[in-house]
């Protein structure tokens, strides 16, 4: 599963200018340097947003390939899992083991139960057996299961983001877990262009300066946060058809309007960029009005929206939605309905196997044999 590298290249090359959003009706050689990123910014966005929208749609006919497929397959291996451990157990009461003899069965007998709740819920029985041949019951052992990934969960979130991940959310499961972990990355590229500290000496040498950096850094966030609406409320008084005589013309603002309200409610500043752009590409008197500092500003929040939609398009894979059928994830649909089909057609020969082991076992009548059957087993479990 591998990401497409156009995703992730700026390259002015590797552009088609005929498809960029443009900021005004200036020709390409008239373009501030500013201008052309936002141009290119901005069609980074609508192809990220193709992009995911493309990978869902794959993603989503895979899972449901395989929820048709596999069907209830994996249940039944569990089933035959959990039959082919009690089988073992039903034929070791008969024999006399020694503590070593013990310990292999006991270790076949769980490896059995563990391959059987990965695929199915634990039955009263399967968990009674586990309880009998394990030294944790199979409640710790869940318990024991939960800690070690909320364990893991915790190292990665601090490692990634420098910070704690709250408690509750670790106790409210995975689904939580990862909403948790899409907040704090969409949270991280928010504040991406935000400056680090100098060293000591650096901040010695340019107190001055960085003081003045500081000051327009905030200046420029209070803004930031003032976009959506003000953009807003700016081009509801400019395009609101009330205002416009013309009968055409009130129709096309009828219609910007409603992308603007709809925009707006969505808190999508992209495309509320977008239709401010479209809306100066038609007044060209009013071109001077988008200033460098201006652009400045809308180029920050692209590039933070770009860094959010290329970590989305990332972790698509890891969605709870998709967990069932995440071993069979890729951007190949042909190449994903075949490993399907190579997976279910596997679980159809282990079906099969595992009931002549369970009647193997059933059926044996020498210890010499039911142990020699027991390794055989745990050399291929």
């Amino acid at each position: 599963m591998g990401v497409q590298q156009e995703f992730f290249d700026l390259s002015p090359q590797d552009q088609d200018p005929g498809s960029l959003v443009r900021v005004g009706s200036l020709g390409a050689e008239q373009m501030s340097p500013a201008q052309e990123k936002f141009n290119a910014l901005a069609r980074k966005i609508e192809e990220l947003r193709e992009a995911i929208e493309k990978r869902g749609s794959i993603y989503d006919s895979i899972l449901s390939i395989s929820a048709k497929q596999l069907g209830g397959l994996p249940p039944k291996l569990g089933t035959a899992f959990e039959s082919i451990a009690l089988s073992i157990d039903k034929a070791a009461s008969g024999f006399k083991l020694g503590a070593r003899q013990r310990a292999l069965v006991g270790d076949l007998i769980l490896l059995s139960l563990d391959q059987a709740f990965m695929r199915a819920p634990a039955s009263a029985q399967g968990r009674e057996l586990y309880d009998r041949w394990s030294e944790t019951s199979y409640l710790q052992e869940i318990a024991l299961q939960e800690d070690a990934e909320q364990e893991v969960a915790k190292e990665i979130y601090q490692r990634v983001f420098g910070k704690e991940l709250d408690p509750e959310i670790l106790k409210a499961g995975p689904e939580a877990i990862h909403a948790a972990f899409e907040a704090a990355a969409q949270a991280q590229a928010a504040s991406q262009g935000s400056s680090q500290g100098p060293s000591h000496g650096q901040r010695k040498a340019r107190g001055k300066k960085e003081s003045a950096t500081q000051a327009r850094q905030k200046a420029a966030q209070e803004l930031e946060k003032k976009t959506i609406r003000s953009l807003y409320l700016s081009l509801a008084k400019a395009l609101h058809p009330d205002a416009e005589p013309d009968p055409g013309a009130k129709l096309e603002k009828e219609s910007l309007m409603k992308e603007v309200i709809s925009a707006y409610e969505g808190g999508d500043l992209h495309s509320l960029l977008k239709l401010e752009a479209q809306w100066l590409n038609r007044e060209t008197s009013r071109l001077q009005e988008l200033s460098e500092d201006k652009l400045a500003l809308y180029l920050s929040a692209l590039k933070a929206q770009v860094t959010q939609l290329k970590a989305e398009y990332q972790g698509l894979a890891y969605a709870p939605r998709y967990q069932g059928a995440q071993a069979f994830l890729c951007d190949d649909l042909e190449q994903a309905k075949r490993r399907v089909k190579k997976e279910a057609a596997g679980m159809k020969r282990m079906l099969k196997m595992l009931d002549t082991l369970r009647l193997e076992f059933l059926k044996q009548q020498a210890k010499a044999d039911f142990l020699s059957l027991v390794d055989i087993c745990l050399e291929e479990f």
